[in-house]
């Protein structure tokens, strides 16, 4: 019986280290953003508020984000400056 799944590193490889919910690793450098961890707790609503910015300025920084309220503590999302 083949086992078909994949680990975390595969999905890494395979995605570029993205994952829904944000990055699971540090992401490069992209122009007009800074590179945020997401803490316990947040929304990106409360992201957004706290740096002067909306959830729908972070949503479109953020391709791989596909539900605004669906993101992961300790991942990292890209926040527009």
């Amino acid at each position: 019986m083949e086992n078909n799944e994949l680990n975390i590193e595969e999905m890494e490889e395979i995605s570029g280290g993205k994952n829904e919910g944000g990055y699971d690793r540090r992401p490069q450098e992209k122009p007009g953003c800074v590179i945020y961890k997401i803490a316990p707790g947040q929304t990106l609503g409360k992201i957004a508020r706290a740096n002067g910015t909306t959830v729908e300025q972070i949503m479109k920084a953020n391709k791989e984000l596909k539900n605004p309220n669906f993101i992961r503590a300790g991942a990292y999302i890209y926040l527009p400056v």
